[in-house]
């Protein structure tokens, strides 16, 4: 633990010269990770002092390595811990205010609107070489716009920036914050559009993409063989390919990428226009001779940019309803049949629930990959498919090695939940995307819903249910790391915790909202909240209120204590069976032993004929009594038979 408290009041003069020595040691040493910026006007980085109230204290923890705790008043999280040798946040909150009132955050995101992007590009797979021109379209939200920040990745070379008059502009990076300023020459008015050009280039490597099965199957290789080439390269918004915003900020842009003759370009909207460059206007331009020329554009507004290289090819298409296309990387070799019609039926299935697909195609792209899992930019999908190996010798370097069952693949039992779930995202991450990481679950939790849905509608309820079972369990282990709203703030300790919460819990959250609501409410109000933040970031409240309105029924409690809380019920249930000449007379007394969770609770058992029936209480207080009468026998009586409702519940009868 770490406890950083007091302040120390020390003048200029009371300062000795050893120590104010050591203290500018320490300052430059530390000063090149938080306190500095790079300006085309200073060939050396400029550094800045920190404000009042603002401190950085880096330390080494015996087991954790190199930390850094950063506290800003400015910030939106005012306290940050960091992993500086692994580049990772620890940990990011506030503390309640003294004084109400007290804290004043500086954001830049709602000062400006990003409306278009013009992109072209030119990438070098073999060096990871790219340089690219990025033209920008901003509208002012605010009289007085000067400045504008965007993500960019710090390795990159800014030759210029230019406004819409040619006129070069100034700028700064901060290469820690991964941060380009660009500072207009005029301040521009509130609802007045401006537009400036970025010039850039440099060595930039793919990073790795977070999938969905973190712990799943993978592929290994031992140094002493030859491995096995992944051929293929996606830039998508971890790797701050290009100037984009801070926060999500929906947009259209129209991109033209360039690559060598023997690779293929998949991105973001519809290919407009495919060429082969062979007359080049320049002899420096010479090597270009013969590269792959692609255009994409989107019509539709997008919250980030991706694009995809790699030797593919094209495999099926079917423009029947909404265009759709498979595509096959190199080292591919069980490429997966009916691909495209699975595709196709999922999209129909959502459609159904959630509303109109929201962008103008769907391409899926099976790649070879280390990892399974999957990626879902708008508009694609990208599958991973990890080396087939036909009987290795002994000794021999390659091999699949199965990590430890992990909280969300479901891909070793229904071959279809990579395909479900990544193009669940297209409405859930991409049509509709997430405000704060608080509001996360919308993305994931509800894609991984979805997917349960079309898995249960496909495979049955008894697959339906052992779905539920794995992810209560999973729920159970992992709750106590928070609630649903952390967000990704629970991978930075635990990343099975985060899919175990984010994508499980929610996924459970959803199914007990589903059961009380209905069907037809429930789809309702996902189709008018999906409809109603269409391009947008939402918020968990705006589901909430959307849902409210749909039902007709406060749901409050419901979400303060499943979103908001990391508690699960702890539940005792006493029952006693009376025969009477109907059936049999069910009473029932619940008592939750902690909070007041409000939640369906379903029973199961098995009549006379030995038919199994189902029926379902709603439980909304600490103690209540409920009565039913079943025909006939109630046999082998279960409550909570899936786990559909993740805690403890302890079941007596009287």
């Amino acid at each position: 633990m770490v406890k950083v408290s007091g302040a120390v009041q020390v003048s200029g003069s009371e300062v000795d010269e050893k120590t104010r020595k050591k203290a500018e040691a320490i300052y430059a040493q530390g000063r090149s990770r938080y306190f500095m910026v790079q300006s085309p006007l200073s060939e050396d980085p400029l550094s800045f002092l920190p404000q009042r109230d603002e401190a950085v204290v880096q330390f080494r923890g015996r087991k954790t390595g190199e930390l850094a705790y950063l506290f800003s008043p400015l910030a939106e999280e005012e306290v940050t811990l960091y992993d500086t040798v692994r580049e990772r946040f620890v940990n990011l909150y506030s503390p309640g205010p003294e004084q109400p009132g007290g804290r004043l955050v500086i954001s830049f995101s709602p000062r400006y609107d990003v409306q278009d992007y013009e992109i072209e590009l030119d990438f070098q797979p073999q060096s990871f070489y790219l340089s690219a021109r990025a033209k920008l379209g901003l509208l002012s939200n605010i009289d007085g716009l000067d400045a504008a920040k965007f993500r960019l990745y710090p390795g990159f070379e800014i030759l210029r920036i230019y406004d819409s008059e040619r006129r070069e502009l100034l700028f700064t990076q901060d290469p820690v914050g991964r941060i380009l300023y660009v500072y207009f020459l005029e301040p521009i008015d509130k609802n007045v559009r401006t537009d400036f050009e970025v010039f850039y280039r440099g060595r930039l490597e793919p990073p790795a993409q977070l999938t969905d099965a973190a712990a799943g199957q993978r592929y290994e290789f031992e140094p002493s063989g030859i491995p096995v080439r992944f051929d293929t390269f996606l830039f998508s918004q971890s790797a701050q390919w290009y100037p984009h915003p801070m926060s999500d900020d929906f947009f259209t842009a129209r991109l033209k990428i360039i690559v060598p003759p023997a690779y293929s370009v998949i991105s973001n909207g519809v290919l407009v226009e495919r060429s082969v460059l062979n007359g080049v206007p320049r002899v420096t331009e010479i090597d270009k001779a013969g590269s792959t020329c692609s255009v994409y554009e989107t019509n539709r507004p997008v919250k980030y940019l991706s694009f995809f290289v790699g030797k593919l090819d094209l495999v099926q298409e079917d423009s029947t309803s909404l265009p759709l296309a498979s595509y096959a990387s190199s080292g591919v070799r069980l490429i997966t049949k009916n691909l495209l019609a699975e595709a196709g039926r999922i999209v129909e299935f959502y459609e159904s629930r959630f509303g109109s697909f929201p962008f103008e195609n769907l391409r899926v792209v099976q790649r070879l990959w280390s990892t399974t899992g999957g990626h879902s930019p708008a508009s694609f999908i990208i599958l991973n498919e990890i080396p087939r190996i036909a009987n290795p010798a002994p000794g021999f370097p390659e091999r699949l090695v199965s990590g430890p069952s992990g909280p969300v693949d479901l891909s070793s039992s229904w071959k279809e939940y990579f395909l479900a779930h990544e193009i669940a995202h297209q409405w859930w991450g991409q049509g509709v995307s997430w405000a704060r990481y608080k509001d996360q679950w919308l993305s994931e939790g509800l894609s991984q819903y979805a997917s349960v849905l079309y898995l249960r509608s496909k495979y049955g309820d008894e697959a339906g249910a052992e779905i539920l079972k794995r992810f209560s369990q999973w729920t159970e282990k992992k709750s106590r790391w928070g609630p649903i709203t952390m967000g990704s703030r629970l991978s930075f300790t635990d990343y099975e915790a985060y899919q175990a919460i984010v994508y499980d819990k929610s996924t459970l959250v959803l199914e007990m909202l589903h059961d009380l609501l209905g069907d037809e409410v429930f789809f309702s109000g996902l189709k008018e909240f999906f409809d109603a933040h269409k391009y947008t970031a939402a918020a968990t409240g705006q589901f909430r209120r959307v849902m409210e309105k749909v039902s007709g029924r406060d749901l409050h409690g419901f979400f303060r204590l499943w979103f908001d809380s990391h508690l699960l019920p702890d539940v005792q249930v006493r029952y006693r069976v009376e025969k009477k000449e109907a059936g049999v007379l069910l009473t029932i007394r619940v008592s939750q032993l902690n909070e007041g969770f409000f939640y369906p609770l379903w029973l199961a058992w098995e009549d006379e004929s030995g038919v199994r029936r189902r029926e379902k209480i709603i439980v909304e207080k600490k103690n209540e009594e409920f009565e039913l009468t079943l025909p006939g026998s109630a046999r082998k009586l279960e409550f909570n038979p899936d786990k559909a409702v993740p805690g403890k519940i302890r079941v007596q009868k009287d």
